[in-house]
């Protein structure tokens, strides 16, 4: 027995909604070679595409929310960036042996802390993978990640996208 077509497509959507998601996680990690911002547009791209086909009537139009599906990965970009620079300042005070560092809100991880090396060594790693963040991100002296904010010209901050604790 198969599944009637609106949820053979509703599947389908699904997985490419999962496809892009994935694609964005390993842009952040570094596991593939693309910039973040550059996995961010792919999937608004394909989130418009979609949205587009429900609005010519190729899918039904209850199938895919658009607000619902762009927000989604404004959100899981946000959240990624997040945990990659709480992540990235961790490691620094652990392999500088440091109990404190200079607070900061920023996007840029080259100052006030050396987060990202171009060219990173054993003896001088990189512990982010791209120089310049999407958003600010404000830490304390401690290293905790205390807040997210709007770089000037780029993307808004996603609903939801805020530190833990």
């Amino acid at each position: 027995m198969t599944a009637p077509p609106s949820r053979l497509l509703r599947l389908r959507f699904a997985g490419i909604l999962v496809a892009l998601a994935t694609i964005a996680g390993a842009a952040e990690l570094g596991l593939i070679n693309l910039s973040p911002a550059t996995a961010r547009q792919i999937v608004l791209a394909q989130a418009e595409s979609i949205a587009s086909a429900a609005q010519t009537g190729l899918i039904d139009p209850n199938v895919v929310s658009t607000t619902r599906m762009l927000a989604q990965a404004e959100l899981v970009s946000c959240e990624q960036e997040y945990h990659s620079v709480q992540d990235g300042l961790g490691a620094y005070m652990w392999d500088n042996n440091l109990k404190e560092m200079p607070a900061a809100n920023t996007s840029d991880m080259t100052s006030p802390v050396l987060l990202y090396v171009m060219s990173p060594t054993a003896t001088n790693p990189s512990y982010v993978s791209y120089p310049q963040t999407e958003w600010c991100f404000g830490w304390d002296s401690t290293g905790r990640v205390h807040s997210i904010s709007s770089n000037p010209n780029g993307p808004h901050i996603p609903m939801g996208c805020v530190p833990a604790g």
